[in-house]
């Protein structure tokens, strides 16, 4: 939320509760409770139709359709986790009509080298922003490093409000 916010984005950002509604809007995003309301239908009613141009997606299948119905016509759908599913349905009329492009991506299954890169990028553009004060942190809660299945648990458990950090000295 806050890069997006910080080139200029409009974001909108689903959540499961008004607490965490509030976190994202403090952040800058427009919340999206999912258990209440259809973000599909919020971002058309939102967009005046026209739809978003960049989806970030954690869901993966339970979400696709919505996805790209979602898109505006030149849209991109990156999927970068598959909690709600593997396996879905793609509508290639939808996505030729629309012109979508759909990515995939996972840090897990990259080299070190390519990791190495992505580093080096959030050095060189994302800490110059935390420097300056532009995005912050954003830390939730702290587990010494012995504790990380509680910190699974507690990260799992949709609690947290921010990032779960594990502590090593």
């Amino acid at each position: 939320i806050q890069l997006a916010r910080a080139a200029g984005v409009r974001v909108f950002a689903t959540v499961g509760d008004d607490e965490k509604a509030q976190v994202v809007r403090a952040l800058g995003a427009h919340p999206i409770n999912y258990r209440t309301e259809s973000f599909r239908q919020v971002i058309q009613r939102e967009s005046a139709g026209h739809g978003v141009n960049y989806i970030l997606d954690v869901v993966g299948a339970k979400y696709l359709e919505d996805n790209l119905r979602s898109l505006a016509d030149g849209g991109h759908l990156a999927t970068i986790a598959v909690q709600g599913g593997r396996r879905a349905e793609l509508d290639l009329g939808l996505m030729l009509t629309k012109r979508l492009s759909v990515h995939g991506t996972s840090l897990r299954s990259r080299s070190a080298d390519e990791k190495a890169k992505i580093m080096a990028g959030v050095h060189e553009n994302v800490l110059p922003l935390l420097e300056r004060g532009v995005l912050s942190a954003n830390l939730d809660r702290e587990f010494p490093w012995w504790q990380a299945p509680q910190a699974h648990e507690y990260f799992d458990a949709g609690q947290h409000r921010g990032k779960v950090v594990l502590r090593v000295m």
